[in-house]
C-alpha cells in the first residue's frame, strides 16, 4: 500500500466519508503526518518496511492459523488499535489525551483549552494552519468525541465537561513508552 492510499483510507474512516469523494486536500496532513511521525515509529519497531512500491508489512505481523483478536480496551497489558488509532491519526490527540489524564477529577473545556495553550506544545497550530476553527471548536466537535468514541474519555457536550475513563491512563503510559523507546533507538542510530 502506497502512503497516499493509507492517508486516504485513514481519513475516509476518520471523516466517515468515502475515500473517493476525498479531496487531496482533505487527506494531505494524515499524509505527512504519517510520513513524518508515524510510519516512522512503525518501521523503528519492525512492523513495517518503507519501500519505493509502497508500505510492506513485515512477517511480524502475520499469525499463521490463529485467529487475531484485539485486546479489550480495558485491557492494561495491551493497548487496543481501536482506541489508539485516533491518538495515532492525529499526534495533538495524545498531547489532549496526556493532560486529561493529569487531572484527577472532570475538567471543563476551558480547562483543557488554556491547559493547551499554555503549554509549549505547538502540533495545534501545524496542524491547523493557524486557520479557524478555534482550538476550543476544534476539540469541542472533532476531537473529544473522537476519544469518547473509543471509550477513553466521557464528554458532556452539554456541560463542555470531559471525565477520564480508567483506561485512558493505560494508553496514555503506553504511547510515552512508546515515544521514550523510540527516542533511545533514534539517538542510538
Amino acid at each position: 500500500m502506497t502512503e497516499r492510499d493509507l492517508a486516504v483510507q485513514l481519513t475516509a474512516q476518520e471523516t466517515e466519508q468515502s475515500p473517493s469523494d476525498l479531496t487531496e486536500e482533505d487527506y494531505q496532513q494524515i499524509q505527512m503526518t504519517l510520513y513524518h511521525y508515524c510510519l516512522p515509529k512503525l518501521e523503528a519497531t519492525g512492523w513495517i518496511e518503507r519501500q519505493p512500491e509502497g508500505i510492506i508489512a513485515t512477517e511480524r505481523l502475520f499469525f499463521e492459523q490463529t485467529e487475531l483478536s484485539l485486546p479489550d480496551i480495558d485491557d492494561p497489558d495491551l493497548p487496543s488499535w481501536e482506541a489508539l488509532a485516533p491518538l495515532l491519526a492525529r499526534p495533538r490527540r495524545q498531547h489532549v489525551a496526556s493532560i486529561i489524564a493529569d487531572y484527577n477529577q472532570s475538567l471543563t473545556l476551558d480547562e483543557l483549552g488554556t491547559a493547551l495553550t499554555t503549554s509549549d506544545h505547538t502540533t495545534w497550530e501545524a496542524e491547523d494552519g493557524g486557520n479557524e476553527p478555534t482550538l476550543l471548536v476544534t476539540l469541542h466537535h472533532v476531537d473529544l468525541p473522537k476519544l469518547e468514541e473509543v471509550g477513553l474519555i466521557e464528554y458532556d457536550s452539554d456541560e463542555k465537561t470531559i471525565t477520564q475513563q480508567r483506561s485512558l491512563r493505560t494508553f496514555v503510559d503506553w504511547m510515552d513508552n512508546s515515544s521514550s523507546t523510540n527516542e533511545v533507538t533514534d539517538t542510538n542510530s
